[in-house]
């Protein structure tokens, strides 16, 4: 139950947030699949494959991978995040499951199509197609929030605290998993201080949100009301 209706909203606000596509946050700059056109990779290749690694920078970060991956694998995926931007979860979700299981090494679809089935309530279907791009990128800050979300939304409140914490150790100014925690902290775990610290440094980054000023506001006020009981 929600507090409040400012609450509700501030729920909503931050499922709004986390629908957009990992390759379209603003930030992060991940590398989709790359590499000259050939057949997959044997499964010899996928074995020796390269973690994905993760590089910091100013303005986000950057997740690179080296993949071989076959012409009509990659147009499908075009297709499949063209479908799940128009709307069209369910044709999308379904190309990506093709798209992966031609080419399993690659993480962004794995994202991807863990984001799509997170949309359609599929959160058992979501959740195995994250964990498949974190065996794969272990440190990938967009896979790490979304399992946050998923985990909780399943009411694992410590896990999903501890998923976004991973993700902001590696780009502390993630402005989306900052949200996500910030709401964790606010309605579900009751601390104050890590909902305070978490909006603030959200509103340092993202300076055109209209609602995180009233949000930081009523966090100081109930701040200051336990300060004095």
């Amino acid at each position: 139950m929600y507090r409040s209706e400012r609450h509700r909203r501030r729920f909503l606000a931050v499922l709004m947030a986390v629908l957009i596509p990992a390759l379209l946050s603003a930030c992060t700059a991940t590398s989709g699949p790359s590499g000259a056109s050939s057949p997959d990779a044997p499964p010899a290749a996928r074995k020796a494959r390269k973690p994905a690694t993760v590089e910091t920078h100013g303005s986000g970060f950057t997740v690179s991978e080296i993949v071989r991956i076959d012409s009509d694998v990659r147009r499908d995926y075009q297709q499949a995040t063209f479908l799940l931007d128009a709307g069209q979860l369910e044709a999308g979700a379904e190309l990506l499951e093709s798209v992966v299981e031609r080419a399993p090494e690659v993480t962004i679809p794995h994202i991807d199509l863990g984001m799509a089935y997170a949309r359609l309530g599929e959160d058992g279907k979501a959740e195995a197609a994250l964990r498949a791009a974190l065996s794969l990128a272990p440190n990938h800050p967009v896979a790490l929030n979304e399992m946050g979300i998923l985990q909780r939304r399943a009411g694992r409140f410590t896990v999903a605290r501890e998923s976004y914490e991973r993700a902001l150790a590696i780009h502390p100014g993630f402005h989306f998993a900052l949200l996500n925690l910030g709401v964790l902290c606010d309605l579900y775990l009751e601390d104050l201080a890590c909902a305070h610290a978490s909006y603030t440094k959200y509103a340092e980054i993202v300076i055109d949100d209209p609602e995180i000023d009233i949000w930081i506001a009523d966090v100081e006020s109930r701040l200051s009301r336990a300060g004095g009981e």
